[in-house]
């Protein structure tokens, strides 16, 4: 749930005041690749602009002078924690984390576990979605030739898309709901399900890492 925006997002990563909307499961591809190209550009900038950045410093006569080399140090400075931003975010992609679940779940301190007495910390050393570098990447971007097209073609839609998951039947966090008894098959899911879950849930996984629902914790 979004305090920002006051209602639920499907598959959360964080509310963002730059875009002035929440980052999740239908929009997260177009901020990722709005902070790949926005880094790209700022340091393409960077270079292209480093022979008259020097002329200027050597030869700083002109009020133009000052505005390329004060431009010239924004560009990098920017473009410096843009690109950082942006390689954190390949980092989430890739192991198939949300920045909540990236923040609140896997820094948790040791004090914070969940129903079963597992320790937060722990379950989400690795993120129970991710399967594979490639599948996570393309969970986000797609098919691999789309991966820097700004569009959702090739990308799950209809009214069950985000709401169903592959996920890692090794996963502590399977094993544990599968304990206690509280993982439902994706047949015996409730209708209503498949519109109310979401991955911010501490998830009932099914029985197949393929077509699995997860319903509220």
């Amino acid at each position: 749930h979004s305090s920002n925006m006051g209602h639920c997002v499907l598959e959360m990563d964080h509310y963002c005041p730059w875009i002035r909307n929440c980052v999740g499961f239908f929009n997260k591809k177009y901020f990722f690749l709005l902070v790949l190209y926005g880094g790209s550009a700022l340091l393409g900038f960077v270079a292209v602009m480093a022979p008259h950045f020097e002329h200027s410093c050597d030869h700083f006569i002109t009020a133009l002078d000052f505005f390329i080399i004060f431009t010239w140090i924004l560009a990098l400075l920017l473009g410096s924690m843009v690109s950082c931003f942006a390689i954190f975010h390949v980092w989430l992609m890739s192991h198939a984390f949300t920045t909540i679940e990236f923040c609140e779940k896997r820094r948790a301190d040791d004090t914070k576990r969940n129903a079963q007495g597992y320790r937060l910390k722990e379950l989400y050393a690795r993120s129970p979605y991710s399967i594979s570098w490639y599948h996570n990447v393309s969970h986000v971007l797609g098919p691999w030739y789309l991966w820097l097209v700004p569009t959702r073609t090739g990308m799950p839609g209809g009214s069950i898309a985000g709401c169903v998951f592959d996920v890692d039947l090794t996963h502590p966090l399977y094993q544990c709901t599968m304990s206690s008894g509280r993982a439902v098959p994706h047949d015996d899911q409730p209708e209503s399900a498949s519109t109310s879950s979401t991955a911010e849930h501490d998830s009932l996984l099914a029985d197949s890492p393929v077509d699995a629902v997860l319903a509220p914790y």
